[in-house]
Formats: C-alpha cells, structure tokens, sequence
C-alpha cells in the first residue's frame, strides 16, 4: 500500500472517529481455528489440500460507532494451523512398504490487517449485552509450512523438503458474537468469524538429501473457522 493512500485512510478515519457519538473500544481475544474446505482436506488424491489442523488465532480490534448501530472496525489478525502428515506417510507406506517413512512439518501462517463495517445491536433494556456482526476486507499474509518426508532402510536414509515461502492475498472475514459489559470500561467478548482467501505461492522450492532441487507455484484457498474469547477496554471519546 502506498504511504500515501495509507495516511489519507488514516485522515478519513480520523475525521469519522471526531464525529462519532459513541465511546469505541479496543480488544484483544484468542481462540481456536478450525480449518475449512481444501485447507483442512487430508485427501492425498486432492492437489489442493492444505492437511492443516486445528490451530490458534490472536486479534487485536479496534471498533468505533458512528450512531447507535452502525460503525467501523479495524483488526491485526495473527493464525497458525499445524500440518498433519500423516495421511502423506500413509499413502507411501502403502505404495513402498519395506521402508520406514516419516513427516516432519511447520506450520501454516497468517497475518493480516483487515478492516470494515460492523453493527452492534443492544440486548435487553440495560444495554450492557450487545450482538455485534462485522464484515471486513484487508491484505494478509501467509507462510506456507516446511515438510519434509523421510525414508528409511537398512541400508540408509533419503528425504525430500518441500521448503517454505510466503505471498500476500486479498482476504475477507464475516463474523458475529456477543460483547458482555463488566464493569464501566470492560467488556468481556465472544465471537465466531469465518476467513477466507487464496495466496498464490510462487518459485516453491523442493529439495532432496543427494542434491536435487524444483520449484513449483501453487494456490491454496484459506478457509478458517475462529473462535475468539477476548477483554475490551473503551477507548474512543464521548463528542
């Protein structure tokens, strides 16, 4: 993004926080991630499958209203989803059974800035339990995972590394949950979202244990399932 174009949403921003007629709020929260689709696929057969498992996510969230319902929200975003191996030492025990075979592997990463609309709607008279719904767009990115696969035998050891790489992406992310007052600044939050997108990963390089080498480029279509439980603090201005 250029400084530019950065320091006039900044401005813009600023200016609609000076109108606004509500407190806003900052938060942090963490919770599980599931993976969705293709990225949590441990089909061998599918050339898109991200064999990711259950990983975590950490968010820092800034919300801010422009009326009673209607604001604006802005998140840092952080995930890591773990990679199962195993289906992959499966399949080539099963083709290759007189060696010994074994997966080691990183996992995936995410980081990302988002941003976007979300609407807070009281519940109850005392208006200190709301449901809060959020659609944001932003940039991310995604590391792809070391793996590499080893065999073995009596008479040695050979092993192949996919190695590791990173690309950005467009992401989008649609949530909704619930934020609980707790005392006169606090909140506590509860919210489940669901984040998307599809990084290409380009010149990917596989190396072997006798020298060889290949690059490769692929996409793989990020879909998660998050959980967040989190603390908010009030932080914006009564105008």
């Amino acid at each position: 993004m250029k400084p530019r174009l950065l320091l006039s949403m900044l401005i813009v921003f600023i200016t609609l926080i000076g109108y606004s007629q509500d407190r806003g709020y900052f938060a942090v929260s963490a919770g599980p991630s599931f993976p969705n689709g293709d990225f949590g696929s441990k089909d061998v057969n599918n050339s898109a499958a991200g064999f990711a498992t259950t990983g975590a996510i950490f968010d820092l969230t800034f919300a801010q209203k422009f009326g009673k319902t209607i604001g604006m929200t802005l998140m840092l975003r952080g995930q890591a989803n773990p990679i199962d191996g195993q289906p992959l030492v499966d399949e080539l025990y099963a083709q290759y059974p007189t060696f010994g075979w074994r997966s080691e592997a990183t996992n995936w990463g995410i980081g990302g800035f988002l941003g976007g609309l979300y609407g807070s709607f009281p519940m109850g008279a005392s208006g200190k339990v709301t449901f809060d719904t959020r659609a944001m767009v932003g940039y991310i990115n995604a590391t792809s995972p070391d793996i590499t696969l080893t065999a073995s035998s009596v008479s040695g050891s050979f092993w192949v590394q996919s190695q590791s790489t990173s690309a950005g992406a467009f992401a989008y992310l649609l949530g909704a949950g619930f934020k609980f007052g707790v005392g006169k600044h606090l909140s506590f939050l509860l919210n489940l979202d669901y984040m998307g997108a599809n990084p290409e990963f380009v010149d990917v390089t596989t190396i072997t244990s006798i020298g060889g080498y290949t690059t490769d480029t692929y996409s793989q279509k990020f879909g998660t399932v998050n959980v967040g439980v989190g603390i908010g603090v009030e932080v914006g201005i009564d105008c």
